[in-house]
C-alpha cells in the first residue's frame, strides 16, 4: 500500500478505536520546515520521512506500536546527539533518527538514506533487533495492531495484547542482514 494511504487508514483507525488519539496528533510541517530540522543535524532523511512529517509532526500520547509513540521531529533532532550512546554498537545503530519513542533510551529509529533508510529498534542494554524494511512496513503494522484488537481499552487506559502484538510483528519484520 502506497505510504500516504497507510497514514491516512492508520489516522482513521485510531479514529476508529479513540477519536482522543487524534487529537495528540500535531499538525504536519512544511516541507522547508522539515528540511531546515534534517539540515540542523546533517542527517539526509528519506523521501518516507519526509512524507511522515508532512503527514502529521508527531504526538507523545498516540501510541503507534505497544510501548512506543510518536516522536514529533523536534523530539528526534534534540536526541540526535545523544546518539554517541550508539557509536559503540556500530551501524545500525548509531545513525539513526528516532521516530517513535518508549519516553526513555529506547523505540524505533530510521537509518539515514545512505544507509538505506531502514527501521531499526534501539534500545541501549540490550543487542539491536531485527529491522522493518520501511517507516510504510511499521506504520502498516501499526494499522493491524488498531485493525485486528491489538490495542484495547480498559477502565479509560489503553492495553496491548503482548502476546498477539510479538505474532503479528513477526510477519512484518525484515531479518536480512
Amino acid at each position: 500500500m502506497p505510504f500516504l494511504d497507510t497514514l491516512v487508514d492508520l489516522k482513521r483507525a485510531m479514529a476508529d478505536f479513540d477519536e482522543e488519539i487524534c487529537s495528540f496528533l500535531s499538525p504536519g510541517l512544511k516541507s522547508d520546515e522539515i528540511e531546515a530540522q534534517f539540515e540542523s543535524i546533517s542527517f539526509p532523511p528519506s523521501q518516507e520521512l519526509l512524507e511522515l512529517y508532512s503527514w502529521q509532526n508527531g504526538g507523545l500520547a498516540v501510541e503507534v506500536l505497544p510501548g512506543a509513540y510518536f516522536s514529533p521531529i523536534e523530539m528526534g533532532v534534540a536526541h540526535y546527539p545523544h546518539n554517541e550512546l550508539y557509536k559503540s554498537a556500530g551501524e545500525p545503530l548509531w545513525n539513526t533518527f528516532s521516530i517513535l519513542t518508549d519516553h526513555s533510551d529506547g523505540g524505533f529509529a530510521i537509518s539515514s538514506k545512505e544507509s538505506g533508510a531502514k527501521i531499526v529498534q534501539r534500545c541501549i542494554h540490550e543487542p539491536w533487533e531485527a529491522s522493518f524494511p520501511s517507516i510504510n512496513v511499521l506504520f502498516e503494522l501499526s494499522l493491524r495492531c488498531y485493525k485486528d484488537g491489538i490495542f484495547s481499552k480498559v477502565d479509560g487506559e489503553i492495553e496491548s495484547d503482548w502476546d498477539r502484538y510479538t505474532e503479528l510483528e513477526k510477519q512484518y519484520r525484515d531479518t536480512s542482514p
